[in-house]
């Protein structure tokens, strides 16, 4: 007869991330990850189809040495730009969320 297997340990859940949408426990600690999430999607988004529509320069310094006549061209460049940036701040946002609930937690249930 073998010895039963020690119970296994429960997971920690992980806290959410960037690259992670916000599930019921994230959303009940933090309710601005919903809307920061549906925001970064849309972000994504945007700025992939202004990239595949405006394929044919990559900066915006391209945009207005070669493409001075066409401005959609010059504003899809300059929207992607601001789309990424935007992003990137809501990943630092999200990030900072994760290391203040950390600091707060003590190991002390009160």
């Amino acid at each position: 007869m073998t010895a039963p297997a020690a119970p296994r340990p429960i997971p920690k859940p992980e806290h959410c991330t960037a690259d992670r949408l916000p599930d019921f426990v994230d959303l009940e600690d933090a309710p601005q990850l919903g809307p920061i999430a549906l925001l970064q999607a849309a972000l994504h988004v945007t700025s992939t189809m202004l990239d595949a529509q405006h394929s044919s320069v990559a900066s915006v310094r391209e945009a207005v040495a070669y493409e001075p006549h066409y401005p959609a061209v010059l504003l899809g460049r300059l929207v992607c730009d601001r789309c990424r940036e935007l992003s990137e701040l809501l990943v630092c946002y999200r990030t900072a969320l994760n290391v203040q609930d950390q600091d707060d937690f003590d190991g002390s249930p009160f």
